[in-house]
């Protein structure tokens, strides 16, 4: 199986599928990027996340906040020039996001968790059709994992990608 269409978080399915946006006018394209898919290049799943990018006049995701917000944890997100960030904070753990946008590319990506660094690895829309975006890259299941301290697990034969969190409800 080279793409998984159904995503679980702590056995709930995640849609995608808030059309608030408190950023814009604009509904929200998030619910487009709900899949996820295997690269044999990296050996891994990917999944597709966003930079934050934020317009007053298109569309586009927010992805990251989708995962925040079924958590239980705050997001914000800014931008200035070509600089876009992200911050949230789920429980006692804070994340922030700097990308770097210019001519239509990601140009540079930082991440950190509680004022640590934290490497990701990151593909593009040019490096890999299925990020689909300029504005987002592609990451791993196991990066991704470490945006909001979850595990996963993978059920090839029905398509799903289920996280776990270590909150219990």
């Amino acid at each position: 199986v080279s793409r998984l269409d159904t995503i679980l978080l702590d056995g709930r399915e995640l849609f995608y599928d808030s059309e608030d946006n408190p950023y814009g006018p604009y509904g929200l394209t998030t619910d487009d990027y709900r899949f996820c898919w295997y690269s044999s290049e990296l050996d891994s799943y990917m999944l597709i996340m966003d930079i934050g990018f934020l317009s007053d006049s298109t569309s586009f995701p927010l992805i990251i906040r989708e995962y925040v917000r079924a958590l239980g944890g705050s997001y914000r997100a800014s931008s200035e020039d070509s600089c876009y960030t992200s911050s949230w904070t789920i429980d006692d753990s804070s994340w922030s996001l700097e990308a770097v946008y210019e001519d239509g590319a990601i140009e540079n990506l930082r991440i950190e968790k509680n004022g640590k660094e934290l490497p990701v690895s990151w593909v593009t829309c040019q490096e890999d059709s299925h990020v689909n975006a300029t504005f987002c890259v592609g990451v791993t299941a196991e990066d991704f994992c470490r945006l909001f301290d979850l595990e996963y697990r993978v059920n090839e034969q029905a398509g799903i990608l289920a996280f776990e969190s270590s909150r219990k409800p």
